[in-house]
């Protein structure tokens, strides 16, 4: 929990001062990584879900990794598989996120029969759709707002 704290505070800290030297692209991250830091409290509350903490966790390694030392360090440009990994480590977040609802699903409507595969083929399905929309939305920002989030890294 004190993890989650500071962190928070970190990136409130970011983020207003992103909004002070009118840095959008920063202030918009540290908003989305602020409503990523709830969203496992929220997907709890709405689906009676119990993840397990390593979702957690894992959830607050990629906002650390992506925003500050991606974003803010310029992790990005200058480390050309660094959107790789995050992109794998998102994936993973996903996956798992989504196993662990369609399992409590089964456990709660049990008329609801999935095999095994079908749980995985699921999560696969739901982390493979979540890496598409993303893509989406980052071509979107790009476009119409001016971010450069789909940038080629620099490769020394």
């Amino acid at each position: 929990m004190g993890m989650y704290l500071s962190y928070m505070v970190f990136i409130t800290i970011i983020g207003v001062a992103s909004y002070f030297v009118n840095n959008l692209l920063d202030l918009a991250l540290s908003v989305i990584a602020l409503i990523l830091i709830f969203s496992p409290v929220l997907i709890r509350k709405d689906f009676s879900a119990n993840f397990p903490s390593l979702i957690d966790t894992l959830i607050l390694v990629y906002l650390f990794l992506g925003t500050y030392l991606g974003s803010f360090k310029s992790f990005f440009e200058r480390i050309w598989w660094w959107d790789i990994l995050l992109h794998l480590l998102m994936g993973v977040n996903i996956a798992l996120i989504s196993f662990s609802v369609i399992y409590r699903l089964k456990e709660v409507k049990s008329h609801v029969q999935l095999s095994p595969f079908m749980v995985a083929f699921f999560s696969f399905a739901i982390s493979m759709a979540a890496g598409g929309i993303w893509e989406i939305v980052e071509y979107v920002l790009d476009t119409f707002f001016g971010f450069e989030l789909q940038k080629p890294p620099r490769i020394r």
